[in-house]
């Protein structure tokens, strides 16, 4: 389980850490070591794919099988910390391939781009919150949690995934925590990014306005 979840992390990383070093590199050398470059990017691409399916296919299986998957609540938590970083910067990146694609000769491809970007991401989230709904099964089983459902609809929604993780680690583990202390803990680790999050969409929305983008 580690294994296929540290790869997956590590590739979804890959995919964007790789774009953001070549930035850097001139656009001659570029240019001259570009179909390098694209097929490199095209085979992380691909293995950051097989590695998710390959996770997909491994819990299902387990679960099949009856398998019980130790620490999967405590590990697949920490996964999802993994990721905030990349959501983060995986939704600034799509502001600006969308703002981009807002030119008239590009925006027929609009629809195309955004189908794609949604179900990318929502694949990772898929990914991810699969090993989630398992551990809270046995969650259920184990007499931790009364009541599973909410639970398992969280962990398809963005952000509340992760407060529902945190939630349910607390819960599971620190079961001596009050109401109180455990509100805090599961909402401070989220509220942070979030709150950086939304502080800079307001910088970049003020520096457009400044710099008169929204003007025709």
């Amino acid at each position: 389980m580690k294994k296929w979840l540290t790869v997956y992390v590590v590739n979804l990383y890959l995919l964007y850490l790789i774009p953001l070093i070549l930035s850097f590199i001139s656009a001659e050398r570029l240019y001259e070591n570009k179909y390098y470059i694209l097929t490199v990017w095209f085979v992380v691409f691909v293995l950051t794919h097989i590695t998710g399916l390959g996770n997909i296919i491994y819990i299902v299986v387990s679960r099949i099988r009856k398998q019980y998957i130790e620490n999967s609540l405590k590990i697949i938590t920490r996964v999802k910390f993994a990721l905030i970083p990349f959501y983060i910067f995986n939704f600034f990146t799509c502001l600006l391939v969308f703002g981009a694609f807002l030119n008239p000769f590009l925006m027929w491809l609009l629809p195309i781009i955004i189908p794609m970007a949604v179900l990318f991401v929502f694949g990772t989230l898929i990914t991810t919150s699969l090993y989630a709904v398992f551990a809270i099964t046995d969650l259920k089983k184990e007499g931790i949690i009364k009541n599973s459902t909410p639970h398992y609809i969280l962990q398809f929604i963005f952000v509340l995934d992760i407060v529902d993780s945190i939630y349910l680690y607390i819960k599971k583990y620190k079961p001596h925590y009050g109401k109180a202390k455990t509100f805090l803990l599961t909402s401070l680790p989220i509220l942070i990014p979030v709150s950086i999050n939304v502080i800079l969409c307001i910088i970049v929305g003020i520096t457009m306005v400044l710099n008169g983008d929204f003007q025709n």
